[in-house]
């Protein structure tokens, strides 16, 4: 189990209740599938690496053609800040190494 898969616990069923929405009427279920599958394979990748490859193309999709703004997935929200914080703090630690050679 990778460390977002927690997060995205309750993302399917906030997908189906953002896709049922009058919001989310707009987007059709090709993409509502998409969206799903690659929240499936984020939470059942088995390293974290494998979890960022799929977390990275899944936020893409909604940034490409997604409902930005409208509440949609809260979970997958807080797993791209878990994976925004790692990487900062990946980012910070290359940088103290550099410094400190």
């Amino acid at each position: 189990m990778n460390s977002y898969a927690q997060y995205l616990a309750r993302a399917a069923e906030e997908i189906r209740i953002f896709a049922a929405s009058k919001d989310g009427s707009q987007w059709g279920s090709q993409w509502y599938e998409q969206i799903s599958d690659l929240t499936e394979k984020t939470r059942a990748a088995s390293t974290d690496e494998a979890a960022e490859r799929y977390l990275d193309m899944l936020l893409w999709c909604i940034v490409d053609s997604g409902p930005l703004g409208k509440g949609f997935a809260p979970s997958i929200d807080i797993a791209a800040d878990a994976m925004q914080r790692k990487r900062k703090r990946q980012f910070k630690e290359r940088c103290l190494s550099k410094e400190h050679r």
